[in-house]
């Protein structure tokens, strides 16, 4: 179903089509319970979501095999520099995520992500700014 709505949305006919990747599904049902799919492109989640209402909503699409490697904190970069990185994972988690629910579950793992290389909760928090 979802396959067929987002290829409806080509006005161009036949420029873009959406299909499962050879070997492997690129759509998959989301949990039996809330009946969703879900289809990956590059790092943005595509879900269509809800029962008697369908609606698309979009995320940021990380793999589980993703290492999250991100600069250490101890390292003698600027801290300017380390923040940046932080603040440019925010923009992007913003300008991709259509739901508060979506951003910040993109923003625990960072988090974790960042507290494991040695940042402080006040640090990121600051970075972040006033989003959430």
């Amino acid at each position: 179903m979802m396959q067929k709505l987002i290829n409806g949305l080509d006005c161009k006919e036949g420029s873009i089509k959406v299909a499962p990747a050879k070997g492997m599904s690129s759509m998959r049902k989301r949990e039996k319970e809330t009946q969703e799919e879900s289809v990956e492109y590059l790092d943005v989640e595509i879900v269509l979501t809800g029962q008697s209402e369908m609606r698309l909503e979009t995320g940021i699409y990380r793999k589980e095999a993703a290492a999250d490697m991100y600069i250490q904190a101890s390292l003698a970069h600027l801290w300017a520099m380390k923040m940046g990185v932080v603040k440019g994972e925010v923009i992007r988690y913003l300008t991709r995520c259509s739901t508060q629910e979506r951003f910040e579950k993109v923003w625990a793992r960072l988090r974790t992500a960042l507290l494991g290389r040695g940042c402080t909760g006040g640090q990121l928090q600051k970075a972040r700014g006033g989003v959430g």
